[in-house]
C-alpha cells in the first residue's frame, strides 16, 4: 500500500466513523503496519489507531470490510480510538443518563443530515437475507425447540420468525423519502464527557459495514423507553435550523416507523446474541433465549409490544423498579361496540418481591368491518384528543380533582389504540342497554356529566383569565370539536344519519297508526334536520359526551348490590353544544316515559346543583356564566333534538344482540348502516318491550314536531 492508498483508506474510515466530512487530517503515521491518524473537525480532536489484516484471517468485533476498491480482500481492525476529553463506555453498560446523551447526539446528527437533504430513497435489498439469515433461521429454530414454555406455540413462533426474516425488504424499503443511518449500534463506539451539571455529552463513531437502515431502527436498538425524549431533541435541533419537523418526520409517522421496525430490531438483537454465543460466550445464551421470547410476543401480539407494556406498568406503579414477567391479550367479542375492537390485557410483573397482575382494557380501531373502520377514522381522533390533550390541560389548570368521570388512560398510539384501566377489575359493570334506567342510576350519572361539563366551562373561564381574552374550545381545537354526526361533510356519516331518519319515518311511525301522522315524509325530515341544526346556535356550549347510552356507562355496587359510583366511557362522539344536550339525551335514550314523567325535573335540578357546587369549589359563580333560568330555557329548547336522537339510538340500543350479529357479515351490515333497515327493524319490533319503547318515543317525537 502506498501513501495515497493509505490516505484514501483513512478518508473512507473517517467518513464512515464520523458521519461528518468536515474534518481535517492533522497527522498520519505508519508504525510497522499500525496506522495512527490524528484528525480535527474544528470542534473535536480524534486519534485513531488501526491496522490491516488479510480477509482470510480471523476477524473480531472490531473488524470491518475495507471500503477501498484496491483492497477488497482486506479487513480493517480498529484497535484504539481516542477523543480528547472523552471516555469510552461499553454499549451494555450505559444507563439512563448516558442514553439521553446518546439520543441528543443522534438527534443533532440526523438534524444536520436533514438540513443537507441526505435522504435515501432507493433502499432495495433485503437486509436480513444479506446477513446470512438462512443459517440464523436454522439455529434459531433449534433454540426454539429448546424452549421449555408451555405458553408458547412453537410452530407459530417458527413461522413468525421466518416471516420477519423474509419480509425485511418490504418493511424496510419504504416507498418514501426517509432518513437512513449507517452501521449497527453494536459496531459503534460510544464516547462520553461529563458536563459541569452532571449530564453528559456523547460522540458515536460508526466503524461498522455501513448497511443503511431507517432512523427509527437505530433509535430502537437501544432506546425503547426514550423515544419521546429523542423526538423532542430532534424537533429542538431542527427548529434551531429553521426546519419544521412536521414537514420532515411528523410524530405520527415516526411512531408508525417505530412500530413497524420493532420486530426487525428484536430479530437483530437475537442475531447479535447468537453471534456472541457461537463465539463461546455462554453468558449470552440467557439473553438469546430472552430475545426469542420477545420475538414470540411480537408474533403473538403484533399490535401490543413489550415496550408498550413498559409504559403502562410505569404509569400504573409509578416506578421502574420491577421485573417484567410477560403479558397476554384476549379479545372481547361479547362487548357491544361498533366503532372499535376491544381486548383485555394482563401484564405480569414482580414488584417489591410480590407477583402482581396489571389489568388493562384496550380499544383498537375496528378491523372486522371495513365500513365501521372507515367511519371510525375521524371520530377515533376525538377520543384520542380527550385523553392525550384535554385531560392534560384540565390538570394543568387545576381541574384534575374532578376528572374521575372517566377511566384513566395509560397508553395511546394515534390512529390505532387507547389503553385504559380495566374498570371491571375495579368492580364496575355495565347494564343491559335495552333495560330502562331508574332514578338511582340516573342520579349518579348526572353528577358525573356535571363534572365533565364543569371541566369544559371552568377551563374556558381559566384560559380566558390567563390569556386576557375570550377563550373557547371550539376556536382553539376546532378539528376535534367539529360535529361529525349531525352536521357533517363525510359521506358515510351523513348516510348513516340519513338512513336512521328514514327508518323512523318509513319503518317505525307506520307501526303505530293510533298516533296521528299529519306530517308528510318531506316535512318530517325537514323538521328533524332543523331540530339537529339548531342545537349548536343559541346557548353557551360545552364539550358534551354525545353518546350517553347505557353501554357507555359502568356502575360499581356495594354489598347490597346498590349502585354507588359510575364511570362514563367512549368519547368518540364528543361534540361542542349546550350541556342540556347530554342531560336530556341521557334521559330520553335510557329511560321509559314513566321515569321521565316522574323524575326528569328532579334530575335536571340534581345536575345543576352538582355543577354549581363544583363552580363554588373553584371560586367561580355559575350564576354569572349559566344562570338557572337560562339553563332551564336551554333544556326546553333542546328537548326536540334529544327526542329525535333517542329515536335514532333505539335502532341500535334496544336490540344490541341483533345488531352485533350483523357486524361479521359485511354485506348485511353495510345495508343496515347505509341503505335500508326494514328487515332488521321488522325483527326488532316483534319484541314487545321494544315496541313499547318505540311507541313512547314516536309519540313524543310527533308532538314536538307538530308544535314547532
Amino acid at each position: 500500500m502506498d501513501v495515497v492508498e493509505h490516505l484514501t483508506l483513512c478518508e473512507n474510515i473517517l467518513n464512515r466513523s464520523l458521519n461528518d466530512d468536515r474534518h481535517e487530517v492533522k497527522h498520519f503515521e505508519d508504525k510497522d503496519g499500525t496506522f495512527v491518524l490524528q484528525v480535527t473537525t474544528g470542534v473535536e480532536d480524534y486519534t485513531f489507531s488501526f491496522h490491516l489484516t488479510p480477509k482470510e484471517g480471523e476477524s473480531t468485533d472490531e473488524s470491518i470490510p475495507l471500503c477501498c476498491n484496491s483492497n477488497k480482500d482486506t479487513l480493517v481492525e480498529i484497535k484504539d480510538v481516542v477523543i480528547k476529553g472523552y471516555v469510552t463506555i461499553d454499549f451494555q453498560e450505559v444507563d439512563i443518563v448516558h442514553l439521553k446523551a446518546m439520543l441528543e447526539e443522534l438527534a443533532g446528527r440526523y438534524s444536520r443530515e436533514i438540513e443537507e437533504n441526505r435522504f435515501e430513497d432507493a433502499f432495495r435489498r433485503t437486509y436480513f437475507l444479506s446477513n446470512n439469515y438462512d443459517s440464523l433461521l436454522e439455529d434459531l429454530f433449534g433454540l426454539v425447540d429448546e424452549l421449555n414454555n408451555e405458553n408458547i406455540d412453537k410452530n407459530l413462533l417458527k413461522e413468525g420468525i421466518k416471516t420477519i426474516i423474509f419480509t425485511g425488504e418490504k418493511a424496510l424499503a419504504l416507498n418514501e423519502n426517509i432518513l437512513y443511518i449507517n452501521g449497527n449500534i453494536f459496531q459503534k463506539r460510544l464516547f462520553f464527557k461529563e458536563r459541569d451539571d452532571g449530564s453528559f455529552e456523547c460522540k458515536i463513531l460508526n466503524i461498522g459495514p455501513g448497511t443503511p437502515l431507517p432512523l427509527a431502527f437505530d433509535v430502537l436498538l437501544s432506546f425503547h423507553e426514550l423515544l419521546d425524549y429523542f423526538y423532542k431533541a430532534l424537533e429542538h435541533n431542527l427548529t434551531s435550523l429553521n426546519i419544521d419537523i412536521n414537514g420532515v418526520l411528523p410524530l405520527a409517522k415516526f411512531e408508525i416507523h417505530i412500530k413497524t421496525f420493532k420486530p426487525y430490531v428484536k430479530l437483530e438483537l437475537a442475531h447479535y446474541y447468537y453471534q456472541q454465543f457461537k463465539k463461546g460466550k455462554n453468558e449470552y445464551k440467557k439473553l438469546l433465549l430472552s430475545s426469542i421470547l420477545e420475538l414470540n410476543e411480537c408474533i403473538s401480539y403484533p399490535n401490543l409490544t413489550r415496550e408498550d407494556c413498559y409504559t403502562i406498568v410505569r404509569g400504573k406503579l409509578n416506578s421502574d423498579c420491577y421485573e417484567f414477567l410477560g403479558y397476554k391479550m384476549t379479545p372481547l367479542e361479547e362487548i357491544a361496540g361498533l366503532m372499535a375492537d376491544y381486548f383485555k390485557i394482563k401484564i405480569d410483573v414482580l414488584y417489591e418481591e410480590t407477583e402482581e397482575v396489571i389489568n388493562m382494557f384496550a380499544k383498537y380501531m375496528p378491523t372486522a368491518n371495513e365500513t365501521m373502520r372507515q367511519t371510525s377514522i375521524s371520530i377515533f381522533k376525538k377520543e384520542e384528543f380527550v385523553y392525550s390533550v384535554l385531560l392534560a390541560e384540565f390538570s394543568r389548570v387545576g381541574l384534575n380533582g374532578i376528572t374521575d368521570f372517566l377511566p384513566r388512560c395509560y397508553f395511546l398510539r394515534p390512529n390505532e389504540v387507547i389503553i385504559l384501566e380495566d374498570l371491571t377489575e375495579l368492580n364496575y359493570k355495565s347494564l343491559n342497554s335495552n333495560e330502562p334506567l331508574s332514578y338511582k342510576y340516573l342520579h349518579l350519572i348526572v353528577k358525573q356529566i356535571a363534572k365533565l361539563h364543569a371541566c369544559s366551562l371552568l377551563y374556558e373561564e381559566k384560559m380566558t383569565k390567563e390569556l386576557g381574552e375570550k377563550f373557547r374550545l371550539d376556536e382553539k381545537y376546532s378539528e376535534y370539536t367539529e360535529e361529525k354526526f349531525f352536521q357533517n361533510s363525510e359521506e358515510k356519516l351523513k348516510k348513516l344519519h340519513s338512513v336512521g331518519i328514514a327508518t323512523i319515518v318509513d319503518n317505525i311511525i307506520v307501526e303505530f297508526p293510533e298516533i296521528p301522522k299529519d306530517l308528510s315524509v318531506i316535512d318530517f325530515k325537514q323538521n328533524v334536520r332543523q331540530i339537529f341544526d339548531a342545537m349548536f346556535e343559541k346557548y353557551r356550549n360545552v364539550l358534551c359526551h354525545g353518546d350517553l347510552w347505557a353501554a357507555n356507562i359502568l356502575f360499581r355496587f356495594d354489598s347490597d348490590q346498590e349502585p354507588t359510583d359510575c364511570r362514563i366511557v367512549d368519547y368518540q362522539l364528543t361534540r361542542y353544544c349546550p350541556p342540556a344536550h347530554d342531560l336530556l339525551c341521557l334521559l330520553y335514550v335510557n329511560t321509559n316515559q314513566e321515569t321521565r314523567n316522574t323524575h326528569m325535573p328532579q334530575l335536571i335540578d340534581d345536575y345543576y346543583r352538582e355543577l354549581k357546587d363544583i363552580f363554588e369549589t373553584h371560586d367561580f359563580d355559575l350564576n354569572r356564566i349559566y344562570p338557572y333560568e337560562l339553563f332551564i330555557d336551554s333544556c326546553d329548547y333542546m328537548m326536540p333534538q334529544s327526542i329525535c336522537q333517542a329515536a335514532l339510538y333505539y335502532q341500535t340500543s334496544l336490540c344490541p344482540d341483533i345488531v352485533a350479529s350483523l357486524v361479521s357479515d359485511r354485506e348485511k351490515f353495510n345495508r343496515y348502516c347505509l341503505v335500508d333497515r326494514t328487515e332488521v327493524m321488522d325483527e326488532m319490533l316483534e319484541r314487545d318491550s321494544v315496541r313499547i319503547r318505540f311507541r313512547e318515543i314516536v309519540e313524543e317525537l310527533y308532538n314536538v314536531c307538530v308544535n314547532r
